[in-house]
């Protein structure tokens, strides 16, 4: 059975959490594949293209090359997972507002049966028109003779 988040026609937070959840799940390994292929390309061209370095310069540089890459990746990192949250935020807006427009015509389905005079269906028509519309100027729908 299908809840009422999944009846909607867009893309679902469930479908979008399992999609971030994988790709979350693989951004670690990724990560330490290349800091290591980085790390080994940046020791080999340190000790191809320096001239003979101290234990201690060596140690600096090294330092220095980590902390630039790791602030990188770090902002990589941040700005991926703000897209990400911004995705998500996006997803959740869309749903709640289709979630709440059901809610109204349910409620305007429910109620259209029980009226019993013209002036009543009006009344539950203009109420589901002000909350449709809530910016909308109130006047009083026109009632129409029937033929």
């Amino acid at each position: 059975m299908r809840g009422p988040v999944e009846d909607l026609g867009v893309r679902t937070l469930t479908t979008f959490a399992r999609s971030a959840r994988a790709e979350f799940g693989r951004a670690p390994g990724v990560t330490g594949l290349l800091t290591a292929g980085l790390m080994t390309v940046y020791e080999t061209a340190k000790q191809t293209l320096l001239p003979p370095l101290t234990l201690w310069q060596s140690h600096a540089i090294t330092i220095g090359f980590t902390t630039v890459l790791a602030t990188a990746l770090a902002l990589m990192v941040s700005r991926r997972t703000a897209a990400l949250y911004a995705q998500l935020s996006e997803a959740k807006t869309e749903i709640e507002l289709q979630l709440e427009q059901r809610q109204r015509f349910r409620e305007l389905s429910e109620l259209l049966p029980t009226a019993r005079t013209r002036d009543e269906l009006s009344r539950i028509l203009a109420r589901h028109l002000e909350s449709l519309f809530p910016y909308a100027r109130r006047r009083p729908l026109p009632v129409q003779p029937l033929p």
